[in-house]
């Protein structure tokens, strides 16, 4: 799947999800925007929050979050 417009995570379905790429921009509710960082195994989607990513190396953090995705998945 290629990088596309923001997808809202709370709406998309789950074969969308399945084939999103990390690093693919989402949102919740369409105000809240974050960055994709996986799916575990029973179905937690991982998302580098903007607000949570404040303050914080960004790369490290995603990278933390990315690595708890593929650990899990």
């Amino acid at each position: 799947m290629r990088y596309c417009k923001r997808i809202d995570v709370t709406r998309a379905m789950d074969q969308t999800l399945a084939a999103m790429q990390p690093g693919q921009h989402v949102s919740a509710h369409g105000d809240t925007h974050g960055v994709w960082a996986g799916q575990t195994r029973i179905g937690v989607m991982v998302v580098m929050w903007e607000g949570n990513a404040r303050g914080r190396n960004r790369a490290d953090y995603f990278r933390r979050l990315r690595d708890y995705a593929q650990a899990n998945a």
